[in-house]
């Protein structure tokens, strides 16, 4: 059963009558006249659907015009068979609330697999008569129902294999249709009919997704460099013409050049789309000219997926081009294509001339061509993620790229996973220099590399090159070949590095990887001595995937080390350690003790108490640490399951309570289960993230000072080792050190326990943390010169809840101004809180809002229309006007002088 539309169905397209709404107009709109050259009936089209609007009995606000719906949450769903006509478009015209719709194929009879099949052929004896008739049907019934209902939301009428008949048919149905978001006609028989789908196009304006793959667009004349061109509101065009058969080959529509001009020309003069995803022949040689001219000036276009479109060097050096004369672009794929190392040289420095962020040119040869990147890197500051995942890379191109990197300041995120070196020492070798003296890379990814030749794979340099690194966030080295010298050398970086979080050494060669008592010792003592590491792991799939510690006594204690000094680690994997049975007493009572681990793995390690009476004194030991909400250990286990209600529980007391209000038993309950406390808030457990990071960090500073004035002694904190710190500190704030939050700044590096976990979480730069909270509201509202106002710099930042902390806290409500606030061109502060409807619904109530009747309607007209769908938006300011309008009307009859109203009347 279709949804009834709420108060957003009577503004934004609603059917039925609805408490304070009226019934739209059922009187019939105009019949255009038919197309006789087209041979199908004459289609019931509405002339600009008016959806009805809400009557609001309180609010001195009058809701907007009605508008398309540009976004839905979750709209209905209903699948139906192409071919019952009749039945079809009676559920079609009876939808109450926007709806996608998805066609399948008749139930009852299958249609044959050559090119000429067409669906409607199947549901007769494939005769013309019986094929036009069909359509009529199709038409009268399905198009006409489709046409006249404001809720079909999306229509999804892929592998359906209509003919141009048929989709004629559909067209006309659809070119004044006010709601319709997404097409899917992927599989079908267009031909002759896309000049139908270009003039749908051009008179449609609600339409943002359409899919015209896998149909035969292939000999020019196609009329979509008009329909493209005066379209108005399409957002992403796909085009996929890559199709594989019952046999599994895989076969491609030809484009002609002619019909790669026409898209590309309409593209150009389209001022909507957001993306573009091709798939094909389409950038073959000449082709690309008319992609770059395309590429020029043009400012809507943020997306460009050409993954698998034939680009060779000759259509390589056009895109280039294009691509260098275009700041619009945000993420583009030139993933498995033809060019060689001249197209690749030429791409890759058209990408570093632009205003790219993220691109991946994944699967590619690009030989040397990396080192047209590399030249342009010093002075790129925009791209931010490159995927060069399954490329073969060439020692001379690698060595450009790397000198570059090592002068960039943008760059945060390399893959380099499955990637094929022609010269792997010197490839190696230059990307380690690199990262000795960059700075700003954050994530890095090398596992499986040299995938064909793997004996000449040594990431020694990569591990030593940690110890100078100070940016470095996260490392993937996964499945790569692992021994005493690489060990030796990823100890030696781990000592010395403060940046690192997440390490990742997972899955080893088919036989595992046995280190020797050397190799064991240094990475063990690099990993007890790291002060910054929250996950490192060395599981495999499989126990003879895994790496194993050479079996001695000094293996054993550098194992008990770890767990002892070690302070930052919440996520620990090491399995098949060997446990000589006369340290098993201190390795139970390291882990017993250690209360930063949240997440600890000894999995088919040899660990075992012959002693039935001392096991039970180990189990006992074991469940004393609260913090362990996983532990796998053979033949012992952990409280894990308790731990894990309790840590929510801290969780929720400490998030969803004033810290004023805790007990002093509440706050040392809390206290003692910090690290699991922080680890299920983040989602570092393996679960969705729960709350923010800063706001996690906010309430901790709250928890740490309220203590202290209540003389509640928190927890002692661990040692925190050599660096740089005392060897214990005085208190766990100490500990947390919420105040040390990072900068971009590499020779600040972030101390305490709250820091490292929001370089880990986020990168720094995008979570700068004033120096200190606000005393009241006006402090937000004061400009800093030509520094926009300290409320539209923590919107921007994400920082809103620290502005609702203010609220709170100083008894102050925010007015209109203030979520009208802006900088410049920018967008305004209530744009930034729609962004996360869960904060949109927490502003708007009367305990934060002041509601400014006056100010009401334009901060609604603010508000993108998706998020008002989100949250009951119009519902919250009535309620917030209603309780507020008479104390608004009291305080500006007192502060405006005496006669101010008379004259303005």
């Amino acid at each position: 059963m279709a949804k009834q539309p709420g108060i957003f169905g009577g503004l934004f397209g609603g059917g039925s009558k609805e408490k304070g709404g009226e019934k739209p107009s059922t009187a019939p709109a105009p019949q255009p006249a038919a197309d006789s050259s087209a041979s199908v009936p004459a289609v019931t089209v509405p002339a600009a659907v008016e959806p009805p609007t809400a009557k609001a009995a309180t609010a001195p606000v009058s809701p907007p015009k009605a508008k398309p719906n540009r976004a839905l949450v979750n709209p209905d769903k209903l699948e139906l068979s192409i071919g019952n006509f009749q039945e079809n478009g009676e559920k079609i015209r009876a939808l109450r609330a926007p709806t996608v719709i998805k066609f399948t194929k008749h139930k009852e009879k299958t249609d044959r697999y050559s090119e000429e099949d067409k669906t409607f052929d199947a549901l007769g004896d494939g005769s013309p008569n019986t094929y036009n008739q069909n359509v009529k049907h199709f038409t009268e019934m399905v198009v006409q129902a489709i046409a006249n209902n404001p809720n079909v939301y999306a229509l999804d009428f892929s592998n359906m294999r209509l003919g141009d008949k048929a989709i004629t048919a559909l067209m006309r149905g659809l070119k004044n249709h006010p709601n319709l978001r997404i097409l899917n006609l992927t599989n079908n028989l267009i031909e002759s009919s896309v000049r139908d789908v270009s003039d749908m196009l051009k008179a449609n304006k609600s339409l943002a997704d359409l899919n015209l793959s896998n149909n035969s667009l292939t000999n020019g004349n196609t009329g979509l460099d008009a329909g493209l061109g005066e379209n108005v509101g399409l957002e992403t065009l796909t085009i996929n013409q890559m199709f594989f058969d019952r046999y599994n080959n895989k076969h491609s529509y030809p484009i002609a050049e002619q019909t790669a001009a026409e898209i590309f020309s309409g593209v150009g003069r389209n001022s909507t789309i957001k993306k573009l995803e091709l798939v094909g022949d389409f950038l073959v040689g000449e082709k690309g000219k008319y992609l770059s001219d395309a590429l020029r000036g043009h400012t809507s276009l943020e997306e460009l997926s050409l993954a698998g479109t034939e680009i060779d060097d000759k259509s390589a050096t056009f895109i280039a081009e294009g691509l260098s004369h275009n700041t619009s672009v945000q993420r583009a794929t030139f993933a498995n294509n033809k060019f060689a190392t001249f197209g690749a040289d030429a791409l890759l420095r058209g990408v570093g001339k632009s205003a790219i962020r993220s691109v991946s040119f994944e699967g590619n040869d690009l030989g040397d061509g990396l080192a047209g990147l590399g030249d342009e890197l010093p002075s790129n500051q925009s791209l931010a993620d490159l995927n060069l995942k399954g490329c073969a890379i060439a020692g001379t191109g690698m060595n450009r790229f790397a000198k570059g990197l090592r002068n960039n300041k943008g760059l945060k995120s390399l893959t380099l996973d499955t990637a094929r070196f022609s010269d792997s020492p010197q490839c190696i070798g230059a990307l380690a220099n690199a990262l000795k003296d960059n700075h700003f890379l954050e994530e890095l990814r090398i596992s499986h590399m040299n995938e064909q030749d793997t004996s000449t794979l040594d990431l020694s340099q990569i591990y030593q090159a940690l110890a100078k690194n100070d940016g470095m966030v996260r490392l993937e080295a996964n499945e790569n070949p692992f021994s005493d010298a690489q060990a030796i050398a990823l100890g030696a970086g781990l000592s010395s590095n403060k940046t690192l979080r997440y390490l990742s050494l997972t899955d080893h060669s088919s036989n595992g990887c046995l280190l020797g008592d050397t190799g064991s010792i240094a990475l063990l003592k690099g990993l007890s001595e790291n002060s910054g590491l929250l996950y490192f792991s060395m599981l495999g799939n499989t126990r003879y995937h895994q790496v194993r510690f050479a079996s001695t006594p000094a293996v054993t204690k550098a194992v008990i080390d770890v767990l002892k000094t070690n302070t930052t680690l919440l996520n620990l994997q090491v399995p098949r350690i060997q446990v000589p049975d006369d340290k098993l007493d201190a390795f139970v009572d390291a882990i017993a003790h250690n209360r930063s681990v949240v997440m600890l793995d000894v999995s088919d390690s040899n660990v075992h108490s012959t002693s039935t009476s001392r096991k039970s004194d180990h189990q006992e030991l074991i469940n004393q640490n609260t913090s362990l909400l996983s532990f796998s250990m053979p033949n012992y286990a952990s409280n894990s399951t308790e731990n894990h209600t309790n840590a929510q529980k801290a969780l929720n007391d400490l998030m969803t309570r004033k810290v004023s209000s805790l007990s002093n038993d509440e706050m040392l309950f809390i206290g003692k289960r910090l690290s699991a406390v922080i680890a299920l808030g983040l989602g570092l457990t393996g679960d969705r993230p729960l709350f923010k990071v800063e706001d996690i960090a906010h309430k901790i500073d709250d928890l740490v000072s309220t203590a202290a004035l209540k003389g509640v002694a928190l927890p002692k904190a661990p040692s925190l080792g050599h660096h740089g710190r005392s060897a214990q500190a005085t208190d766990i704030s100490e500990w947390m050190d919420v105040t040390a939050t990072p900068t971009a700044d590499p020779a600040q590096p972030a101390n305490g326990m709250i820091g490292r976990i929001i370089s880990a979480v986020a990168p720094a730069a995008a979570l700068p943390k004033p120096k200190g909270p606000p005393q009241n509201l006006a402090d937000w509202r004061q400009a800093e010169g030509e520094q926009p106002a300290p409320i539209y710099q923590a919107a921007v930042k994400g920082q809103f809840a620290l502005v609702l902390k203010t609220l709170e806290a100083t008894g102050e409500k925010l007015s209109a101004d203030d979520l009208l606030l802006k900088h410049g061109d920018a967008p305004r502060v209530i744009e930034f809180i729609a962004k996360d409807p869960k904060l949109l619904a927490q502003v708007f109530t009367t305990e934060q809002w002041i509601g400014d009747p006056t100010g009401m309607r334009k901060v609604f007209n603010a508000v993108p229309d998706g998020a008002k769908q989100q949250v009951p938006f119009l519902e919250l300011m009535m309620e917030v006007n209603a309780r507020t309008a008479k104390s608004w009307a009291a305080r500006t009859a007192v502060e405006e002088p005496a006669g101010t109203k008379a004259a303005a009347r």
